[in-house]
């Protein structure tokens, strides 16, 4: 995600970032087009698939090392 953030300002957006265990885990922003004399806002959000977002580093058991 860090790649879209970076597109995104290079952009001259500023997008809303939540991190969670110093991951980004959602980039939201807002699109602003206008029709005609009326201007509409779009507001987008990604969100990451790894469900996993409180952890950084988890140990593993195993049952032997090779």
């Amino acid at each position: 995600m860090n790649k879209e953030i970076y597109e995104m300002k290079r952009a001259r957006y500023e997008p809303q970032v939540r991190h969670t265990a110093a991951r980004a885990v959602e980039i939201k922003f807002d699109l602003t087009h206008k029709i005609g004399k009326k201007q509409k806002t779009v507001t987008y959000s990604i969100v990451t698939q790894h469900h996993d977002h409180d952890r950084i580093n988890d140990d593993i058991l195993v049952e032997t090392e090779e």
